[in-house]
């Protein structure tokens, strides 16, 4: 019962996680400001 829990839960995230994808990449088309923080932030990540 627990693993079948566990697979809906991991499946939903994926699929969540596609649709930020999405949102996220059509707002940094929109806005070239909001790339620019974005690829700094992503640079942080990188090297933290």
């Amino acid at each position: 019962m627990s693993k079948i829990i566990l697979i809906i839960l991991v499946l939903f995230l994926l699929f969540f996680n596609n649709k930020i994808k999405k949102i996220y990449q059509y707002s940094i088309k929109e806005n070239p400001i909001h790339k620019k923080i974005v690829s700094n932030l992503d640079l942080f990540f990188l090297f933290r």
